[in-house]
């Protein structure tokens, strides 16, 4: 086999597990969308609002058991097999110490059913997120992609036949597909392959990645404080729309990022071109998202819903596309430069921005004030971020003449 042809035949694997990996991350947004719609259109509107709420907390549960080890294992990915190894097991194994409060707060509260399914999900879920650096680094994206898309395509079919109706039937149904998923992991990768009982190394290795969980629970109040204050404070009753219109934003983002990822070891090489054609596939997909999803959503929630969704607002949803692109574009720059200090304070001013655009707008225009807020949060970070890389980038280059 020539050269030429065998890197062709190592960038149609690379690119075919980069379509799956991405098909992955639509999965379950366009499952959210969907069974949003089923128990909608069955007047389930009561049960769907508890399911919003119910993964709410899980997702606040998520944020201090997850610790941000999934972007820190990625950042290591690049790194010696053993090391990576040793880096993973240290990872997994902390998971114990970060479930703790969740299992106290289970323990206290055995009588509540819901506070059970939070704690569930919450454990298959935390160990299920360390397996992704795994599924990108050994091309399993299209193996899990059809698990997860035959677990999806099972939950459809019985939401349709009524069989699951309740959200306590629903929370069920994701226990099951969660538990699946991590012996699937275990069995495919066989990990973990061995026992880590030096707590000490356990603590040291979560102090040494605090900041990567700084940095995903102030990311996660940037980016939903619009949605807790319209949904709880100033407009209760468009809780369900909103959180409709966010998970198909999220959507487009949770695709951008899933595509970029199966290229993040084109950055991480240090080497000029390849952080070029990098930056090109950023920004080439996040130009091609936004327009065709400022239209799709559009569509979406005006003729299929059912809920008004103004023109003004695809111009919007444009906007923050874009914006979300460039600031992940950033965001590969301050992870490899260790700036997760200066990435914190950005994303707190950020997540300011958005409290506050949130206070003064969601009373007055509702979703279409928390999606500016959400916006306008989006354009501080990225403003803030790419004006001090580039001084600090300019000012390295005068220190060097």
């Amino acid at each position: 086999m020539s050269l030429k042809s065998a890197f062709a035949a190592i960038y149609n694997k690379t690119f075919l597990n980069s379509v799956f990996n991405a098909g992955r991350s639509l999965i379950n947004p366009l499952f959210v969308a969907l069974f949003s719609y089923l128990f909608i259109s069955q007047n389930l509107h009561i049960d769907l609002l508890k399911i919003n709420r119910v993964t709410a907390l899980v997702n606040l549960a998520l944020i201090f058991s997850g610790w941000g080890l999934r972007d820190y294992l990625f950042k290591n990915s690049v790194k010696h097999h053993a090391d990576f190894n040793r880096t993973w097991h240290l990872a997994f194994y902390t998971k114990f110490i970060l479930l703790i409060p969740i299992l106290l707060i289970s323990v206290f509260s055995l009588d509540d059913r819901t506070v059970i399914f939070i704690m569930l999900v919450s454990v298959f879920k935390t160990f299920n997120v360390l397996y992704e650096p795994l599924i990108v680094l050994h091309k399993r994206s299209v193996l899990f992609f059809f698990f997860d898309f035959l677990v999806a395509l099972v939950s459809v079919v019985l939401i349709m036949q009524g069989v699951i109706n309740t959200f306590h039937l629903f929370f069920n149904l994701l226990l099951v597909s969660e538990f699946l998923k991590m012996l699937l992991n275990c069995v495919i990768f066989r990990k973990p392959a061995f026992i880590i009982n030096d707590f000490g190394a356990l603590l040291f290795f979560l102090k040494d990645t605090k900041y990567y969980f700084f940095l995903v629970l102030v990311s996660f109040f940037q980016t939903k404080a619009d949605l807790y204050v319209l949904g709880f404070l100033l407009n209760p009753g468009k809780l369900n729309e909103y959180q409709l219109l966010s998970s198909l934003i999220s959507l487009v983002q949770i695709v951008i990022v899933g595509y970029i990822v199966s290229y993040s070891k084109l950055f991480y090489r240090n080497i000029n071109s390849s952080e070029l054609v990098f930056k090109r596939i950023v920004l080439g997909a996040g130009s091609l998202m936004a327009l065709i999803a400022s239209f799709l959503i559009y569509y979406v929630l005006n003729f299929i819903y059912g809920f008004y969704f103004s023109p003004v607002n695809i111009v919007i949803v444009m906007i923050n596309t874009i914006a979300f692109a460039n600031v992940l574009h950033e965001m590969f720059h301050y992870t490899r430069m260790d700036w997760l200090n200066t990435v914190l304070l950005f994303v707190i001013v950020a997540g300011a921005v958005n409290l506050l655009l949130s206070l003064l707008l969601v009373g007055g225009l509702g979703v279409q004030g928390a999606l500016i807020a959400n916006t306008g949060s989006l354009l501080a970070l990225w403003g803030l971020m790419n004006r001090r890389r580039i001084f600090k980038q300019r000012k390295k280059i005068l220190s060097g003449l």
